[in-house]
């Protein structure tokens, strides 16, 4: 089993991969005895997806699709792949294949599946951006010595000190995953990842995105609980509910609320149901920072982050006059209609500037944009 867990759809996936014995009743759970104990026609590789095995809710469910891979590390040869598809839960957490292929032809080297331990080894892995778990173990080893790697990426000359305990060559397995959003979970957010998010109001999801996308700004978070707030109102000042909500985003156990912010707002529980403009909702956010902050430690956080300047002029057709402004800008509309894609778009709207008669002069630190659908 992989010691460590890979976290898709909110659940803990793991790879289960054990050497088993076949016989005249079927295949056996018993330990693997040691090699040359037995004949090596008897024994095949069963390798398995296993998820959320720690928990004990029995109301939990998860329909996935997954592809098993044994990973061929030998050029020229191929990897074998082998579907599945199954609907995880409390009783069955586990699918996979009992013999996913004969031990026999696991270690035939022309097979390629088992190299020696110490030679480069350029698997075809699958890239950085792909979700999928992969463990390597010892041809030779039992389930509790097997050790868990990533195999994202690339690994050149390992040796014995790269693997304590690992004395002889070792398999790579990978399973790409395609799992449904999950029913009845009880997830820990922040035992799994460290982090929490925040709970939708009714259609407030475009809020929270925007949220937690400020408290991600570093300098941004740090000047928001500067700012003083010991003697403001507990209903109507949104800057106080604003640290509110940053303070359970970091300390919080379970994912915090957007109700006492969303109160200081002026709105009703209506409000809460109907979509609103986050460009809108964000200007709000940032005038009520900016004000607050002013006079502070933290004054000018706001236009340093997110103030960026541009030229507007006039220009005369027939006569030599010229007459232009600079002006602040916090956002920048991108018009996303006649683009091969948002790159093209930014590549196009920074070039041109905002309107024939204006050009950026200074673009800020963090850039938010208002994506138009329109000419």
């Amino acid at each position: 089993m992989s010691p460590t867990s890979l976290i898709v759809r909110c659940l803990p996936w793991r790879i289960l991969c054990m050497l088993r014995i076949t016989g005249s009743h079927g295949i056996s759970n018993q330990p693997v005895l040691p090699l040359g104990s037995q004949s090596v026609n008897n024994r095949v590789m069963g390798f398995f997806l296993q998820c959320n095995a720690d928990s004990s809710s029995p109301s939990w469910h998860c329909h996935a699709r997954a592809r098993l891979t044994l990973v061929a590390q030998k050029v020229g040869c191929e990897s074998l792949t082998k579907p599945i598809e199954h609907t995880f839960f409390f009783k069955e957490n586990d699918w996979g294949f009992s013999c996913f292929l004969p031990w026999s032809e696991v270690t035939n080297p022309k097979r390629g599946f088992i190299i020696p331990l110490k030679r480069q080894i350029k698997p075809n892995l699958p890239s950085p951006n792909s979700q999928s778990l992969a463990i390597k173990t010892r041809d030779n080893a039992d389930a509790e010595d097997e050790t868990s790697e990533n195999c994202s990426g690339e690994v050149d000359e390992l040796d014995d000190n790269d693997y304590p305990g690992l004395e002889r060559d070792m398999l790579i397995l990978r399973v790409k995953l395609h799992a449904d959003a999950p029913h009845g979970v009880d997830w820990d957010s922040k035992r799994f990842t460290g982090f929490v998010g925040l709970k939708n109001q009714g259609a407030t999801c475009y809020m929270n995105s925007l949220l937690q996308a400020l408290y991600f700004t570093n300098k941004l978070r740090r000047a928001v609980f500067m700012m003083p707030t010991e003697s403001d109102n507990s209903i109507t000042s949104v800057p106080l509910a604003l640290q509110r909500v940053f303070y359970e985003l970091q300390f919080g156990e379970k994912a915090g609320g957007t109700k006492k912010l969303t109160r200081s707002f002026g709105w009703e529980t209506f409000d809460s149901f109907m979509q609103h403009d986050a460009q809108e909702l964000c200007r709000v956010l940032m005038d009520n920072m900016e004000n607050k902050m002013k006079g502070t430690r933290v004054e000018g956080t706001i236009p340093e982050l997110f103030c960026g300047k541009m030229l507007s002029y006039i220009r005369c057709k027939h006569v030599p006059y010229e007459s232009s402004r600079e002006e602040n800008f916090y956002d920048i509309q991108l018009k996303i209609k006649g683009n091969k894609d948002i790159y093209e778009a930014f590549d196009v709207s920074i070039f041109y500037g905002p309107s024939n008669n204006s050009a950026y002069l200074y673009i800020p630190h963090i850039i938010i944009f208002h994506m138009l659908d329109s000419t």
